[in-house]
């Protein structure tokens, strides 16, 4: 891949779609290249309102940021104990991740409501602890009766999360056509009570109705965030709060000591009729200079005197 590609397919993605799409009755899910995700995706039950996918293995394989994903996985037991106190979905990733993990996806489903469940499926890698074996290297994290589900979906019996063509649309909408993969991508889609309870845990204004996000890397980085409102006021408040965060992300202490502020600071945000969007980029050199700087904040020296 070209130096900067990926900042250039982020660009167009920005100039294709300015404004969202209105979805038909019966949408019809845009082709983008296979992700890590799309392996798992059928295995878990249709339904969520939160998917996140990422992709170990590419992070991991690439040149650029390959040793940031060994460094964080080398973290002493320690620090690995302090990341699983965080608990639930936090503590398996972190698990998986230093157990060497290929890939993993969180759903998260009934959010908002006292009944919400969360799922994490991992293939590759170590043993996950709590987590049950489905075979073919994929296991499940989450409760008994979720995974009985789930057992229904790989048997065909239930409709599985890649049957769920408007999630499936929405997950779409942030990778730009000709993006060859992603190591992240988010989608969401929240109805009234998620997005009060998001409202106020946040303290927004107005939360998103859907939200979808992809990202990768190369020998640059890009991401590309899109957030859809009820109407043209939500998004204008949308956006709004894409630029406080991007603001405040500026003055992070870890964001400025990692050479990230100027970009972050660069980080387009356009205003669509339907849909705010985020654009971040990371050029070549720049990632370098970053993914060193990481590594070395990493260290068991650095670590040591509690830098990070």
């Amino acid at each position: 891949m070209r130096p900067g590609a990926l900042a250039a397919a982020a660009l167009a993605c920005a100039c294709a779609c300015s404004t969202g799409p209105k979805q038909p009755t019966a949408p019809e899910v845009p082709t983008r290249a296979r992700t890590a995700g799309d392996d798992i995706l059928p295995s878990l039950p249709v339904g969520a309102d939160l998917v996140i996918e990422l992709d170990l293995a590419r992070l991991r394989a690439n040149a650029v940021v390959g040793p940031v994903v060994a460094a964080v996985a080398a973290l002493p037991g320690k620090r690995v104990q302090e990341i699983a106190r965080a608990g639930g979905a936090v503590a398996t990733l972190a698990v998986a991740l230093v157990g060497g993990a290929d890939a993993a996806v969180v759903a998260a489903y009934r959010v908002g409501s006292p009944e919400a469940v969360t799922l994490v499926a991992v293939r590759g890698g170590d043993a996950l602890p709590g987590a049950t074996e489905l075979g073919g290297g994929l296991r499940l994290a989450g409760p008994e009766a979720w995974v009985a589900r789930v057992r229904k979906v790989m048997a065909e019996t239930e409709p599985g999360l890649d049957d769920d063509a408007e999630l499936m649309v929405t997950r779409t909408r942030a990778m730009p056509a000709k993006a060859s993969g992603a190591w992240l991508r988010v989608a969401a889609r929240f109805g009234f009570d998620a997005r009060v309870e998001m409202a106020s845990r946040f303290d927004l204004d107005v939360a998103p109705a859907t939200v979808s996000i992809w990202a990768d890397v190369a020998d640059d980085l890009a991401l590309v965030a899109v957030l859809g409102g009820g109407n043209a006021e939500e998004v204008q408040s949308l956006a709004g709060a894409l630029e406080r965060t991007r603001d405040r992300a500026t003055r992070d202490p870890v964001i400025r000591s990692l050479g990230l502020a100027p970009p972050v600071a660069a980080t387009r945000i356009d205003r669509g009729d339907d849909v705010a969007r985020a654009i971040f980029l990371v050029g070549p050199h720049r990632l370098e200079r970053v993914a060193a700087r990481a590594v070395k904040l990493l260290s068991p020296d650095a670590l040591a005197g509690e830098r990070l």
